[in-house]
């Protein structure tokens, strides 16, 4: 094949054009696309100007720290308008959600033993619908799902694992329900070996810090509805 033929530097070349070209509309543009970004935005702005006395947010809003989901994605938008103005804030977050991806991507692939230049092709993956609605929080599941399912491939069975495993799946409920319960499926699904009619109990207990906060969500959700 003629990608395992090129030297590897021609390999980081390409895969960084290629990546500088999948981040260009997110960098371009002087707002951000995206109709979701507002809000997003608002609550980050909130979040991270809370104290501020002049803006006064704390005589019209109250945070309520609860383990809920998104919670990621509005504190790490909330720390990056704490650092830069908020139109950039939502830039570095695409930015730092496609590096994410390209990371993931490739530590997946290399679990599965292929060529780490394949990672290329998840970078379309960055100019989806979600994307560019402004799903910010939803669409960091894009990149962890692929170094879960490195970490569920690539790593035999073990305590250490099952504790790596769980904490990738909190991490993806912190930013949306969608991507965690997609996260504890795999888990059950790659955790049954057909061959051998057995189960790896350690990796399924993996998924019960998970499913308890999901549960936790959808009582407290049909309750304030």
């Amino acid at each position: 094949r003629l990608a395992d033929r090129l030297p590897t530097g021609v390999h980081l070349v390409i895969l960084a054009l290629c990546f500088v070209i999948a981040v260009l509309p997110f960098l371009v543009p002087a707002i951000p696309a995206g109709t979701d970004v507002g809000k997003h935005l608002m609550v980050a702005h909130v979040l991270a100007d809370y104290s501020d006395p002049l803006l006064g947010y704390s005589r019209y809003f109250t945070i309520v720290w609860r383990p809920l989901p998104t919670v990621l994605g509005d504190l790490a938008l909330a720390s990056l308008v704490k650092l830069s103005e908020p139109l950039l804030a939502v830039k570095l977050y695409y930015l730092a959600f496609a590096a994410g991806l390209w990371i993931c991507a490739r530590f997946y692939l290399t679990s599965l033993r292929q060529p780490a230049f394949a990672e290329i092709l998840l970078f379309p993956l960055l100019h989806t619908f979600y994307v560019f609605s402004g799903f910010l929080p939803f669409i960091v599941t894009f990149a962890v799902y692929p170094l879960l399912l490195g970490i569920l491939i690539g790593r035999p069975p073990s305590r250490l694992r099952s504790l790596v495993l769980a904490l990738t799946l909190l991490v993806l409920y912190g930013f949306h329900p969608v991507g965690a319960a997609v996260g504890c499926f795999s888990v059950l699904f790659l955790s049954i070996d057909r061959e051998r009619r057995s189960i790896s109990w350690i990796s399924l207990l993996s998924v019960l810090p998970t499913s308890l906060l999901m549960a936790y969500f959808l009582l407290t959700k049909v309750r304030t509805t």
